[in-house]
């Protein structure tokens, strides 16, 4: 018997982390032939149904992964979207000699703000005035000007990213950044006004391509000042000099952190023609901006992940945005959840260009954080910039979210938050 006649090993992929994009992650390495593990402490994570395999344990235990890529005799651990999962992805990558897209120390110093922060400086890359704190005390003595931002140096999203008014309010954020931190130390930044942009490259041969700016639209919501991101829109429009200033600081991010054929997700403020860069993350970026890169340029920018993490050199091609796009987040009250009513037709009648839940019917629907109160996200398109924002109007009318009796939870407010804010 030939070589040829032998049958072929079926490859294995450990997938740490069954968020949204994840699903499209597992989509892709199945039509490559892998095998799908998934690994995520949760029950039900948003991609469990389309992976071969189901794992409940943590993906920050480097240890846990390990032991279960050596069990699984892996041929990839990989992570997309999910910036801790990322550094146990390169971590375990590294011990098993297995392909990655950048060194665990790497993927370390771009993960944790502060590292992240010194390296930006260090390049003149530009940002805010900030510290590292790990007491009230750093704070209130180190000469920032109000108001504040405060985070965690190493959680993900923005789960206790809270910004401080006054001096009495620092004792309550801080404890609660700490919280969130594996550290205990956090990042505290002077507050700066303007947009907030996302863009979204792919690293090539040194050089940052952009693919696409997309605005993010944020409110502080409730008596706990939680930061929530209610949509995002596609394609961002800034002035020519602001977006010659964020590719001069993208290149600069580019070689000081010496990434290379790999995605990058840059989010910065700004301000008519300045920009402030807030952090960036050699990744896809969370949330669903894989489907609005790929149906605005054509750019599948979650198979290029794969091809970064083994290595397979990614000539990025695509086309300039051809339309508009907006991700707009579901939000309700606490609650058990038993449906998003409505959605299937918004669907059929093509208003709704896709859904994708955060949380299946008999989850809890939390408040504190922001990522506890997320219900789904929809993606709506629109050959313009209006008629996107009166399909946004349509679809908060049209659909609803129930709790277990049957009670309307649905933050309809923030649904609508994007036409609110245009027309204000």
């Amino acid at each position: 018997m030939s070589d040829a006649d032998l049958p072929k090993k079926k490859l294995t992929a450990l997938v740490l982390g069954g968020t949204a994009p994840h699903i499209a992650l597992i989509q892709r390495l199945k039509a490559r032939g892998y095998r799908a593990v998934l690994l995520d402490y949760l029950e039900n994570p948003p991609a469990r149904e389309c992976a071969d395999e189901h794992v409940r344990e943590s993906t920050m235990d480097e240890e846990v992964v390990l032991s279960i890529a050596r069990d699984r005799n892996a041929d990839l651990v990989i992570s997309a979207c999910v910036d801790q999962a990322n550094v146990t992805a390169c971590a375990v990558g590294q011990q098993l000699g297995l392909p990655i897209p950048y060194s665990h120390s790497t993927a370390l110093r771009v993960s944790n703000k502060v590292l992240m922060k010194e390296g930006m400086l260090k390049a003149g890359v530009e940002t805010s005035r900030h510290i590292h704190a790990r007491t009230v005390e750093d704070i209130l003595g180190s000469g920032l000007r109000f108001p504040l931002i405060v985070k965690p140096a190493d959680s993900c999203s923005s789960n206790a990213v809270k910004k401080i008014d006054e001096p009495a309010q620092v004792q309550g954020y801080f404890n609660d950044a700490v919280k969130a931190s594996r550290t205990g130390t956090v990042v505290v930044e002077e507050f700066v006004e303007g947009r907030e942009i996302s863009v979204y490259a792919f690293v090539h041969q040194g050089k940052a391509e952009v693919l696409l700016m997309a605005e993010r639209h944020s409110v502080i919501d409730g008596t706990e000042r939680v930061l929530k991101c209610y949509c995002t829109t596609a394609p961002a429009e800034l002035s020519l000099r602001a977006h010659e200033a964020l590719k001069v600081n993208m290149q600069r991010i580019v070689r000081e952190f010496e990434l290379d054929n790999t995605p990058l997700h840059v989010q910065a403020l700004v301000n008519g023609d300045s920009v402030n860069v807030i952090e960036f993350a050699p990744r896809v970026g969370g949330g669903l901006s894989y489907h609005t890169i790929l149906g605005s340029t054509g750019f599948d920018i979650i198979d290029s992940s794969i091809d970064s993490f083994l290595g397979i050199q990614v000539q990025p091609v695509f086309s300039p945005p051809s339309c508009s796009y907006a991700i707009n987040i579901l939000y309700a009250d606490p609650g058990a959840l038993s449906e998003v009513r409505g959605m299937g037709r918004l669907i059929d009648e093509g208003v709704v260009e896709a859904y994708h839940p955060y949380k299946l019917p008999g989850a809890t629907i939390g408040d504190g954080r922001a990522s506890a109160a997320r219900v789904g996200a929809l993606i709506v398109r629109g050959d313009s910039f209006s008629l996107l924002v009166a399909k946004v109007v349509e679809i908060a009318g049209r659909i609803d979210v129930l709790d277990a009796d049957g009670r309307s939870i649905f933050r309809r407010d923030l649904a609508k938050e994007l036409a609110t804010n245009i027309h204000a």
